[in-house]
């Protein structure tokens, strides 16, 4: 193997790293959904997952842990953003990883979740943020994105709102309902029959 070979394939076995600033740029459509990690991005959400589901939550915790679990694969030497970051590059890209793998593993706990709910459902003691509501009825189930519509109500106004949330965020309905076919079904959605 020539000098030349040997750097390639040591370049190949080490995460490819970029900015602090370019991190962001890097994870965002992963995390958005509209692209899929490369192998690299998968490796490093792996080993994230890997910390938090072996109960760890902070930051630098998670950092060391993956460190540790990806070895020289993951090592920065002379990172220039070190004073900069916490963790520098390495930690920036341990903290989007972890922002892409909770939003992964939160839609798909909206698309579970969504399966409990239908149209005409009607939920009780609401809370979103620092609101609080007496009712919401479930106008409109999005099956693809696992999220729900709902029109809410308060005790004593006439005022109504609208919310549009991910299933996993609403308190599970006493009895599913059926979903019931309607006239004005939408591909992903079932709507209300008018």
């Amino acid at each position: 193997m020539s000098v030349e070979q040997a750097k390639g394939q040591e370049a190949e076995e080490r995460y490819p790293f970029t900015t602090s600033n370019d991190a962001a740029d890097k994870w965002e459509p992963v995390e958005a959904e509209r692209a899929e990690p490369d192998g690299h991005m998968q490796r490093l959400m792996d080993a994230v997952a890997e910390a938090i589901d072996g109960g760890l939550f902070y930051t630098s915790d998670v950092f060391d842990a993956v460190a540790k679990s990806l070895g020289d694969y993951f090592e920065y030497p002379n990172d220039p953003e070190i004073r900069r970051v916490e963790g520098g590059v390495r930690g920036m890209e341990v903290y989007y990883a972890r922002g892409a793998l909770n939003a992964r593993r939160e839609r798909a706990a909206n698309r579970e979740a969504v399966k409990l709910f239908a149209v005409g459902q009607k939920l009780k003691e609401l809370r979103f943020g620092v609101s609080r509501y007496s009712t919401g009825e479930v106008v409109g189930v999005f099956r693809e994105s696992g999220e729900v519509k709902l029109h809410l109500t308060k005790r004593g106004s006439r005022n109504r709102w609208e919310i549009t949330v991910g299933a996993a965020r609403l308190p599970r309905p006493e009895a599913p309902v059926a979903p019931q076919p309607t006239r004005n079904d939408i591909p992903g959605q079932q709507a209300l029959g008018m």
